[in-house]
Protein backbone atom coordinates (compact mmCIF):
# COMPACT_ATOMS: atom_id res chain seq x y z
CA UNK A 1 0.00 0.00 0.00
CA UNK A 2 1.56 3.30 -1.04
CA UNK A 3 1.02 6.59 0.72
CA UNK A 4 -0.17 9.39 -1.52
CA UNK A 5 0.44 12.59 0.48
CA UNK A 6 -1.51 14.70 -2.05
CA UNK A 7 -4.78 12.96 -1.09
CA UNK A 8 -6.41 13.03 2.29
CA UNK A 9 -7.16 9.62 3.84
CA UNK A 10 -10.38 8.82 5.66
CA UNK A 11 -8.51 8.80 8.96
CA UNK A 12 -7.04 12.25 8.23
CA UNK A 13 -10.44 13.57 7.15
CA UNK A 14 -12.00 12.31 10.36
CA UNK A 15 -9.18 13.91 12.37
CA UNK A 16 -9.70 17.25 10.59
CA UNK A 17 -13.47 17.07 11.01
CA UNK A 18 -13.09 16.10 14.65
CA UNK A 19 -10.76 19.01 15.29
CA UNK A 20 -13.17 21.33 13.50
CA UNK A 21 -16.12 20.00 15.49
CA UNK A 22 -14.27 20.66 18.74
CA UNK A 23 -13.07 24.12 17.80
CA UNK A 24 -16.04 25.49 15.83
CA UNK A 25 -18.52 25.96 18.68
CA UNK A 26 -15.91 27.57 20.89
CA UNK A 27 -14.57 29.76 18.09
CA UNK A 28 -17.99 31.00 17.08
CA UNK A 29 -19.09 31.60 20.67
CA UNK A 30 -15.92 33.15 22.06
CA UNK A 31 -12.96 35.25 21.03
CA UNK A 32 -9.45 34.16 20.17
CA UNK A 33 -8.22 33.97 23.77
CA UNK A 34 -10.83 31.35 24.73
CA UNK A 35 -10.17 29.25 21.61
CA UNK A 36 -6.43 29.25 22.28
CA UNK A 37 -6.97 28.16 25.88
CA UNK A 38 -9.55 25.50 25.05
CA UNK A 39 -8.00 23.91 21.98
CA UNK A 40 -4.28 24.61 22.42
CA UNK A 41 -3.68 26.47 19.17
CA UNK A 42 -0.72 28.73 18.35
CA UNK A 43 -1.85 31.88 16.51
CA UNK A 44 -0.26 34.32 14.06
CA UNK A 45 -2.24 37.14 12.57
CA UNK A 46 -2.40 40.04 10.15
CA UNK A 47 -4.69 43.00 10.82
CA UNK A 48 -5.97 44.99 7.84
CA UNK A 49 -8.35 47.77 6.84
CA UNK A 50 -10.78 47.69 3.94
CA UNK A 51 -12.51 50.98 3.15
CA UNK A 52 -11.65 52.12 6.68
CA UNK A 53 -13.14 49.03 8.39
CA UNK A 54 -10.76 46.84 10.37
CA UNK A 55 -10.51 43.07 9.95
CA UNK A 56 -8.40 40.52 11.80
CA UNK A 57 -7.27 37.17 10.42
CA UNK A 58 -5.96 34.47 12.74
CA UNK A 59 -3.79 31.70 11.31
CA UNK A 60 -3.38 28.81 13.74
CA UNK A 61 -1.81 25.40 14.11
CA UNK A 62 -2.13 23.12 17.10
CA UNK A 63 0.26 24.12 19.86
CA UNK A 64 3.65 22.50 19.32
CA UNK A 65 3.27 22.13 15.54
CA UNK A 66 4.64 25.63 14.85
CA UNK A 67 8.16 24.15 15.07
CA UNK A 68 7.50 22.32 11.77
CA UNK A 69 7.20 25.62 9.88
CA UNK A 70 9.63 25.82 6.96
CA UNK A 71 9.03 29.30 5.48
CA UNK A 72 6.76 32.36 5.54
CA UNK A 73 3.03 31.99 5.98
CA UNK A 74 1.27 33.32 2.87
CA UNK A 75 -1.93 35.33 3.36
CA UNK A 76 -3.78 36.77 0.35
CA UNK A 77 -6.89 38.89 0.90
CA UNK A 78 -9.07 39.11 -2.21
CA UNK A 79 -11.35 42.15 -2.26
CA UNK A 80 -13.59 44.23 -4.57
CA UNK A 81 -11.68 46.24 -7.18
CA UNK A 82 -12.80 49.61 -5.82
CA UNK A 83 -11.97 48.91 -2.16
CA UNK A 84 -9.28 50.96 -0.42
CA UNK A 85 -6.91 48.56 1.35
CA UNK A 86 -4.31 48.96 4.07
CA UNK A 87 -2.26 46.39 5.95
CA UNK A 88 -2.24 47.66 9.54
CA UNK A 89 -0.05 45.02 11.15
CA UNK A 90 1.65 41.82 10.07
CA UNK A 91 3.20 39.43 12.58
CA UNK A 92 6.98 39.53 11.95
CA UNK A 93 7.49 36.13 13.62
CA UNK A 94 4.81 33.97 11.97
CA UNK A 95 5.86 30.53 13.28
CA UNK A 96 9.50 31.60 13.04
CA UNK A 97 9.51 32.86 9.44
CA UNK A 98 7.03 35.74 9.33
CA UNK A 99 3.94 36.35 7.26
CA UNK A 100 3.82 37.52 3.65
CA UNK A 101 0.42 39.25 3.55
CA UNK A 102 -0.97 40.91 0.45
CA UNK A 103 -4.15 42.19 -1.18
CA UNK A 104 -5.52 41.24 -4.58
CA UNK A 105 -8.50 42.79 -6.36
CA UNK A 106 -11.05 40.27 -7.58
CA UNK A 107 -13.82 41.15 -10.07
CA UNK A 108 -16.10 38.46 -8.56
CA UNK A 109 -16.33 40.46 -5.33
CA UNK A 110 -18.62 43.51 -5.36
CA UNK A 111 -19.38 45.97 -2.58
CA UNK A 112 -22.93 46.21 -1.31
CA UNK A 113 -24.81 48.07 1.39
CA UNK A 114 -23.86 45.20 3.73
CA UNK A 115 -20.12 45.93 3.25
CA UNK A 116 -17.16 44.57 1.32
CA UNK A 117 -16.98 40.82 0.69
CA UNK A 118 -13.53 39.27 0.95
CA UNK A 119 -11.96 35.89 0.42
CA UNK A 120 -8.92 34.97 2.50
CA UNK A 121 -6.39 32.44 1.21
CA UNK A 122 -3.73 31.11 3.55
CA UNK A 123 -0.87 28.69 2.98
CA UNK A 124 1.30 27.52 5.88
CA UNK A 125 4.44 25.72 4.63
CA UNK A 126 5.31 22.87 7.02
CA UNK A 127 7.58 19.84 6.89
CA UNK A 128 4.50 17.66 7.53
CA UNK A 129 1.66 18.38 5.07
CA UNK A 130 -0.91 16.67 7.32
CA UNK A 131 -0.75 19.32 10.07
CA UNK A 132 -4.20 20.96 10.49
CA UNK A 133 -4.36 24.71 9.79
CA UNK A 134 -7.20 26.82 11.15
CA UNK A 135 -8.02 30.24 9.65
CA UNK A 136 -10.38 32.52 11.58
CA UNK A 137 -11.80 35.98 10.86
CA UNK A 138 -12.92 38.55 13.43
CA UNK A 139 -14.19 42.07 12.66
CA UNK A 140 -11.40 43.56 14.78
CA UNK A 141 -8.74 42.42 17.26
CA UNK A 142 -10.41 41.07 20.38
CA UNK A 143 -13.84 40.71 18.76
CA UNK A 144 -15.77 37.48 18.32
CA UNK A 145 -14.72 35.16 15.53
CA UNK A 146 -17.38 35.24 12.81
CA UNK A 147 -15.94 32.88 10.15
CA UNK A 148 -13.52 30.00 10.01
CA UNK A 149 -11.97 27.44 7.66
CA UNK A 150 -9.96 24.33 8.40
CA UNK A 151 -7.39 22.78 6.08
CA UNK A 152 -3.87 21.40 6.03
CA UNK A 153 -0.33 22.66 5.81
CA UNK A 154 1.18 23.23 2.34
CA UNK A 155 -2.30 23.67 0.79
CA UNK A 156 -4.37 26.79 0.35
CA UNK A 157 -6.96 27.14 3.09
CA UNK A 158 -9.77 29.35 1.74
CA UNK A 159 -12.06 31.35 3.96
CA UNK A 160 -14.91 32.80 1.90
CA UNK A 161 -18.22 34.45 2.65
CA UNK A 162 -16.69 37.09 4.90
CA UNK A 163 -18.11 40.62 4.71
CA UNK A 164 -16.10 43.49 6.17
CA UNK A 165 -18.66 46.02 7.37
Amino acid sequence: MSLDRSRISRRDAIRLLGTSALVAPVALRAGRRDVAAAAGWCYRDPIFSLDGKVGHIYVAVELGNEVYSKSQIEVVILHPRDAVTEMIWVDPIGFGHGIAASFKADARLVKSSAGCPIEVRVKVPMTDPMIPVLVLYAPAPGHRVTSQALGRANSWVVLSGVVVS
